[in-house]
């Protein structure tokens, strides 16, 4: 029980929240385009309907991510040494300028998603960008993340 209340105090601290939602944005991109390239290459005739949805989720949580980690911030910089508080502001920055590749490719896929009844080749063309636009979500992701490694461990420095 002692624990429970621990992990709900916990879920209440936005730098935690961070903490798991982090992982989401790389990891989910990439199974987003493993979807993508999957459907697309074991059954052509079918619209990629779950990956699409699956990477408009993915955007909404990289959303929250960064959201959480904009509130949690000044915590974390409390605790972090002068060399973990210019990595974090480094994957604030980070952050901050290339969150906006996510929301594009959310976008993408949401175009996909609407125009794929009324104009397929228009719904295709989408797929494919979409598609590129994982891949360039996942290279943002690895960006942000490999400063946001090495505000705590002095281990990655």
């Amino acid at each position: 029980m002692k624990e429970i209340l621990s992990m709900l105090h916990h879920m209440s601290q936005p730098e935690y929240v961070h903490v798991l939602l982090n992982p989401m944005p790389l990891y989910g991109m990439a199974a987003g385009a493993f979807l993508l390239i999957w459907t697309c290459w074991r059954r052509p005739a079918e619209f990629p309907e779950g990956a699409l949805l699956w990477i408009i989720l993915v955007a909404l949580v990289t959303g929250l991510a960064v959201y959480f980690g904009e509130r949690g911030y000044e915590n974390v910089g409390v605790i972090a040494d002068a060399h973990g508080n210019r990595w974090l502001a480094h994957h604030k920055e980070r952050a901050e300028h290339l969150m906006y590749v996510f929301f594009l490719t959310g976008f993408s896929a949401l175009g996909a998603l609407f125009s794929q009844r009324r104009r397929p080749r228009v719904a295709l063309r989408l797929v494919w960008i979409t598609l590129f636009l994982t891949w360039a979500s996942m290279g943002a992701a690895s960006w942000i993340s490999h400063a946001g490694g090495q505000i705590m461990h002095a281990e990655f420095r």
